[in-house]
Formats: C-alpha cells, sequence, structure tokens
C-alpha cells in the first residue's frame, strides 16, 4: 500500500492517477501495475445534505511479486524518491524537522493497520459517503526491480538530507522556540530544566500536561501515580491531531512511557525524577560522534538517533580509576560496579540505554567487509565517551554516602575524588512483631524509644558532634543482645578503637565499603579505654582498604558498650570537657537472661518479636524526617540530640575535669611547700617559692598520687597545671632568684594563694618581686 497524506509542504495530487504518474520518475515500473484506490475515510464525513469534498490524500493497493520484499521496497522507494529531488522537511509542532516525500515511508513493515472502516459518528446532523475507489488494470509489482542504493547513492542521499535539514533549521528554531514558550506559560510547575529536556527530544517531563481521550488535561506524573494505561492525545501534537492517537503505559515494575500512532508513530519517553536536560559535556561527545558518521557518509545522521540524554546519563554515574585500569559505574539498582574496558560499554548501555543505533547503521552492510567497516565506524563513536571518561572523570578516592532524599543513585565529580551517592534502602524483616515481647523488652528498657530517636536523629544531624552514646551495663544487662537486635537490620558496623587509630593514621584496615553502606551506627564493644583520636569521629571517616579505592565515609551515631568504668573516660577528677560535650550516658542495671517471658520463649524467639518493631519504628521515623525536607529535618535532628545531650549527658553525671584540675593544682601547691626543706627542685626566697624542673616534678607527683587512668587523664594536662599553678598563670619562665649563682633560673614561680603561706615577709618580697614581672 502507499498512503498519500497532503502536509502543506510537499506536492498534492488530484488524482491517484496523478499520483502513480509521479512516481514513475523514480521507478518507471509502477506505471505498468495494477492499482487499487481510494480516498481517505476522514473525506467522506460532511453535513447531512451537502456533498462530500474531494479526497486529498487517499491509499493505493498494488499486488506485488514478493510479499516478503515489502519492507525492503518501502524504504529503498523513499530513499530514491529524496535521490530524486522529491523529498522535502515537515516541521512538527516541537519543531522537530521530519522527512517527507510523496507517500508515507512507515506503512510497509507487517504490523501497521490499515484504518478504512466507516467512522464512528459522534453528534447530530454528520453523515458519511464512502470514498470514491478508482482503479487500473496491470501486472504484478516486481519490487526486487528496485535496486538497494550503491555506496555513491548513499553518500549523496546522506548529503542531500543535510542540504534539507540546514534549509529547514532556521524555521525549525523558531517553531521550536515558539513550542517552549507556549509550555511555559501553559504549566506553571515546569522547569527550565524540563523546558530543555523537551528541545529536540522524544522526553516528557513529569509535570507535562497531556489531554486524555475523555478530554481531561494531566499531568504525566499523576498518570504515574494513578497507574493505569490511559488513551491520550499525541504528547507534542494535542488534540488537533486526534484524542485517541497516543496511549500511556505505567509499565508497572519498569520505566513508564506514551506510544503514539502519530506522524509514523512514536515512542516518548518519561524523564526520570531529578532528569537533567544534557550538558556540555555529553552534546560534544555527541558532536564527536556526529562528525564520525558524517565523513562515513553513507547513511542520515539523524537516522541515527544520536541518544545525548543516555550520554548525560552514562557521564553522570561513572568515573575511571588510572590506578586499576577499571571503570566504576553506578546501576539504577544502588549498586556501585567495576568494569574492564573491554566490558564497560556493554554495561552501561544495558544499564542506560545505547549511544546510538547501531542496527541502523549495520542495516548497510551488504557484505563482511562492509559489516567489519561499519564495525570499526561504531567503535570510534563509542570510543568518543570512554577517551572523555578517562581525561575529565579521572578518580582515584571516592567518597560515600546515602543520601535520605534522593530519587536515583548517582556519582558526582569532586575535584580530588569521585563521591558514590546512594539511596537510602527501607528497612525489611520477614519476622512478626510480638507485642508482649515488645513490652517487655521496653520494661528492661525503658529508654528504647528514646535511643532509636537518638540513632536516627544522629543520621539527619549535619553536625554530629553530640552523637556519642556510651552504654555502661551491668553483667547481663543485655548489650550483646541489643547490638544482635540493630544488626538484624544490617544498621551497624563494629570496630574497635584500635581499629580507628589505624584508620586516622590512614593504615589498611580490614573495611570496605560495603560495611559502611547502610551503617547508621558504630558500634564499639568491650569499651575500656578512650582516647582523644576518638572525637575525630564526627562526621566522616577515611579508610585505605586492601587492594581497593581510598574512600571516605560518613558516619553518624558512635555507641560504646562497656560492663565496667571507663576511667580513662570518666576519672576520680571528672570528665575532659572534649568528651563531656560530646558523651551521653545509659546506666543501664537488671539482668534480661533472669525475665520470665525471655526463659520461656528463648532468646531467638524473644529477638524476633522485636527486630519488626525496631524495623517499623526507623522507617515511620525516616519517612517523617525525609517529607520535612532536608533543611527541616537538620533542624529537627539538631533540636532532639540538644536535649538528648540535656537529659543524658556525661555531665549530668560527672564534673568537668578543668574543675577537678584546680584541686589537683591546691594539692600540688600544698606539697611543694610541705617538701621545700628537702626537695632540690624547690626553692624557697624573699619572692616566695619557686619550682625548678617543673615538667618532671608535675609528672612525678602525678604518678605517685593517682590511679593508672588518673596518670594518664591527669599527665595530659600538665601544661594546664603548669599555668594554674604559677603566680600570673604564665607557667615556666626565667627568673632572678636571689642567691644563686646564675643569673636567671627557669622556674615556676608559685602563687601562694594555693598553699597559704602565713610568712608575711615571704608575702611582702612576692609582692614586690610580682609587680616587677
Amino acid at each position: 500500500m502507499l498512503d498519500h497524506d497532503p502536509d502543506g509542504v510537499g506536492k498534492s495530487f488530484a488524482s491517484p492517477a496523478e499520483f502513480i504518474e509521479h512516481l514513475t520518475r523514480v521507478f518507471p515500473d509502477i506505471a505498468r501495475t495494477a492499482y487499487i484506490a481510494r480516498g481517505s475515510v476522514s473525506a467522506g464525513v460532511h453535513i447531512e445534505g451537502e456533498q462530500p469534498k474531494p479526497s486529498a490524500g487517499f491509499h493505493v493497493y498494488l499486488p506485488v511479486n514478493t510479499a516478503s520484499d515489502i519492507p525492503r521496497f518501502g524504504k529503498v522507494f523513499f530513499k530514491r524518491m529524496i535521490l530524486g529531488g522529491f523529498g522535502h522537511i515537515v516541521l512538527a509542532k516541537n519543531g522537530r524537522m521530519d522527512i517527507r516525500s510523496a507517500f508515507d515511508s512507515c506503512v510497509f513493515s507487517p504490523e501497521r493497520l490499515d484504518f478504512v472502516a466507516p467512522p464512528l459518528l459522534i453528534g447530530a446532523g454528520l453523515a458519511y459517503t464512502p470514498p470514491e475507489i478508482t482503479s487500473q488494470k496491470g501486472d504484478f509489482l516486481y519490487t526486487n526491480g528496485l535496486q538497494e542504493l550503491t555506496a555513491d547513492e548513499r553518500k549523496e542521499y546522506s548529503s542531500i538530507l543535510s542540504e534539507l535539514r540546514n534549509e529547514a533549521r532556521p524555521e525549525s528554531k523558531k517553531v521550536e522556540d515558539k513550542f517552549i514558550q507556549n509550555i511555559r506559560d501553559t504549566h506553571e510547575h515546569i522547569s527550565e530544566s524540563d523546558l530543555e529536556l523537551l528541545r529536540g527530544s522524544e522526553t516528557i517531563p513529569r509535570n507535562y500536561k497531556v489531554i486524555t481521550e475523555n478530554g481531561e488535561l494531566i499531568t504525566v506524573q499523576q498518570l504515574i501515580d494513578n497507574g493505569d494505561e490511559v488513551v491520550i492525545a499525541d504528547p507534542i501534537s494535542g488534540i488537533s491531531y486526534g484524542g485517541t492517537t497516543a496511549k500511556f503505559y505505567p509499565n508497572k515494575g519498569g520505566k513508564p512511557f506514551i506510544n503514539s500512532f502519530a506522524h509514523h508513530g512514536r515512542k516518548y519517553h518519561i524523564a526520570e525524577i531529578g532528569q537533567k536536560p544534557p550538558g556540555a559535556d555529553a552534546l560534544k561527545i555527541a558532536a564527536g560522534i556526529k562528525f564520525l558518521i558524517e565523513q562515513w557518509g553513507m547513511c542520515d545522521v539523524a537516522d541515527c538517533k544520536i541518544n545525548t540524554e543516555n550520554i548525560q546519563k552514562i557521564i553522570e554515574c561513572s568515573f575511571w580509576n588510572p590506578q586499576q585500569s577499571k571503570f566504576y559505574t553506578m546501576t539504577e539498582k544502588n549498586t556501585l560496579n567495576i568494569y574492564s574496558v573491554a566490558d564497560v560499554l556493554g554495561a552501561v548501555i544495558a544499564e542506560h540505554g545505547a549511544l546510538l543505533d547501531k542496527k541502523y547503521l549495520y542495516s548497510f552492510a551488504s557484505n563482511a567487509t562492509e559489516s567489519k567497516e561499519i564495525s570499526g565506524l561504531i567503535k570510534s563513536c563509542e570510543a568518543q565517551l570512554l577517551n572523555y571518561l578517562k581525561r575529565h572523570s579521572q578518580r582515584s578516592n571516592i567518597e560515600m554516602r546515602v543520601d535520605m532524599f534522593a530519587t536515583k543513585p548517582r556519582v558526582e565529580m569532586r575535584a580530588e575524588l569521585a563521591r558514590i551517592v546512594y539511596l537510602h534502602t527501607p528497612y525489611k524483616t520477614p519476622l512478626v512483631r510480638n507485642e508482649r515481647v515488645i513490652a517487655d523488652f521496653k520494661e528492661h528498657f525503658p529508654l528504647l524509644d528514646d535511643f532509636l530517636d537518638f540513632i536516627i536523629a544522629s543520621r539527619f544531624a549535619r553536625d554530629r558532634k553530640r552523637s556519642y552514646l556510651w552504654f555502661k551495663c551491668e553483667t547481663n544487662w543485655g548489650k550483646g543482645f541489643l547490638m544482635g537486635l540493630l544488626d538484624e537490620l544490617d544498621m551497624t558496623v563494629e570496630l574497635s578503637v584500635k581499629e580507628v587509630e589505624a584508620m586516622l593514621e590512614g593504615k589498611p584496615v580490614g573495611k570496605s565499603m560495603s560495611d559502611f553502606k547502610n551503617t547508621i551506627a558504630m558500634v564499639f564493644d568491650e569499651f575500656k579505654t578512650v582516647k582523644s583520636e576518638i572525637k575525630q569521629l564526627q562526621s566522616h571517616i577515611s579508610l585505605a582498604p586492601k587492594n581497593q579505592l581510598n574512600f571516605k565515609a560518613e558516619i553518624y551515631a558512635k555507641l560504646f558498650f562497656s560492663a565496667e568504668d571507663v576511667p580513662s573516660l570518666v576519672g576520680e577528677h571528672g570528665v575532659e570537657d572534649q568528651f563531656l560535650n560530646r558523651f551521653t550516658h545509659f546506666n543501664m542495671i537488671g539482668q534480661i537472661d533472669s525475665r520470665p517471658l525471655y526463659q520461656t520463649i528463648g532468646q531467638a524467639a524473644y529477638m524476633d518479636g522485636l527486630v519488626p518493631y525496631v524495623c517499623d519504628y526507623f522507617n515511620t521515623a525516616i519517612t517523617d524526617y525525609v517529607a520535612l525536607g532536608k533543611t527541616q529535618a537538620e533542624k529537627k535532628a539538631e533540636l532532639f540530640l540538644k536535649g538528648f545531650m540535656h537529659r543524658h549527658g556525661l555531665g549530668n553525671f560527672h564534673n568537668k575535669l578543668s574543675d577537678g584540675i584546680d584541686v589537683v593544682v591546691r594539692e600540688l601547691a600544698q606539697h611543694i611547700r610541705d617538701t621545700q626543706a628537702f626537695n632540690t627542685s624547690v626553692i624557697k626566697s624573699v619572692h616566695g617559692l619557686f619550682l625548678r624542673n617543673a615538667d618532671k616534678f608535675i609528672q612525678d607527683y602525678i604518678n605517685d598520687q593517682y590511679s593508672e587512668s588518673g596518670k594518664t587523664m591527669i599527665g595530659f594536662k600538665r601544661s594546664v597545671i603548669s599555668k594554674k599553678l604559677s603566680l600570673g598563670g604564665k607557667g615556666s619562665q626565667a627568673h632572678r632568684i636571689p642567691g644563686r649563682s646564675t643569673p636567671t633560673t627557669r622556674a615556676i614561680l608559685v602563687n601562694p594563694a594555693l598553699y597559704d603561706d602565713s610568712d608575711n615577709d615571704i608575702e611582702d618580697g612576692i609582692a614586690h618581686y610580682a609587680n616587677s614581672l
């Protein structure tokens, strides 16, 4: 069948005979072919009592000798019409340039429908008169008489198409700009990014409005949310081309799309949430591919369907590691995969779509030599992307994070590293909650909900310096049980203080990026000592796993479990300020294995009854936080952690070490006074008591007076003690001491107020000397 529909640009014909005569200029054999012709169905619809208008369009049916050759014949015939100078450009409503000739090039595939049944007349006063049928006697059409284009003809065909498009490009731009402006005026919630997606693209933004067959104006997102297949008008042409020319498919479990039968048929993709239009780099890569195809010159570049959107997606999720000679790429299933150079293209194309239509290019190969030539062309085209990634997306370090507010995983290229951004996956468990167990455990651990809220708030807070919680649990309280409860949902990573020290020193550790992917709490079991390095575990930690890329991971809640006191954290003189402002504290008593219900049903069933409660609690709370938006969620989390610190901070139970140091200094000063007579480090003069070799003297005093934990904690404060001990707070400095043979002696002048010396002569001397300092 040959289908002719006037498009307002190309030549129109008064009759099928005139149409056939026009075609003989390209394929003379068609003049001798029999045919039956009928006008378009729509032309037969008219007002009652009037005559139908002559049909400007018609279908011409020709008998052929080989039906299987029809698809090939149709494609070749159309191209030879273009070669014969009978091609033209028709602009779609959005400025898209479509190549047209005297007949429709898309009717030759066997699955196409021919709409010839009488129309349904809706409304009074309409009538239908069947279009006139005309015919011509003749022979079968021998399609094999129309030969494939030669290599020179293919180059000429490609050149003609380029010339037609170049001529139409200025007008195409005007039409496109008008279309975009109309969408901007009629779509109140559409963004400039969405509008850019519409330019020269077949991707429809989610805020774009379409018209259903019943006339309802609805956004694509609403169609997706409804989840039903819906008949609509073509998204671009609108109702003017018919209200039932397209259909929306939700494609549950896959990607939704719109299939349109307008203008030869077209599949529209639906933009992903947050999808960006192709950037300058993607356009540059596409231009490089276009140049290679134009140099080859055997086909129409537009028909190669170079997909800048797919190129953009691949750029956004991939990078090259030169140390390993591997490509890293993020998948839509929230995993980071590693590929060799040979494998990466197949993987990313399968994930995000093709760079161009390779099948179309291979259709030009008529022998093995040409097929090999086309394979080389395709490899050169794909190399445009790979070379870009090697030059511009080359990273050796990774930063990993889970974005609670993201809708798709991605890779963000930073100056010196690649930031891998995963999606949060809701927690799942196949277990069924047990309300008796939940109530019983809350009786044993009344702070359970407050504890879970602490972990969640630590996950959303930007500043996690208050996200340290120390559990001091009596024997058999169930700290292992609680850690196991969290581990059932794969939300924790267990570390030791030594491992943290190694991480901070950049040493290899037995942890990988996957250990931190779903982690929202770090766990330290059998916590016995704390070092100042722990305070560096605020929001991030860097790791250097063996045989893997170095990476930086975000960290949130830090949980420390011990059965005994931790003297290096809480000493007899108090808690260091740096820990007092960070650590909160639960002092837990009771034994979980003594609880009757626990004994009756056993540990496994007891935990199985609790896991769903914790799972649901986290999922509900996280959903509530996300619904607030990032800024408000962070504010809520920070307010909670501030309140949590107020309720459970170490300062509620222990004094500041800085306050305890004042006691240490006074006791030390009195010790200096009491031992001055026989201690060679102490010099008494009219100016007061001078302490030589102060640092060693103070450390020896600490070693003699305090426990092992106190030695460490107070020993770190020697410089503070020196200043607090000295008159004027300057610590050890050079002094002129009467009676000394040396001009100056480095020492501490002990503040007399600390030891209450009643020697008035000495006090007068000190006052006089202090005024001279």
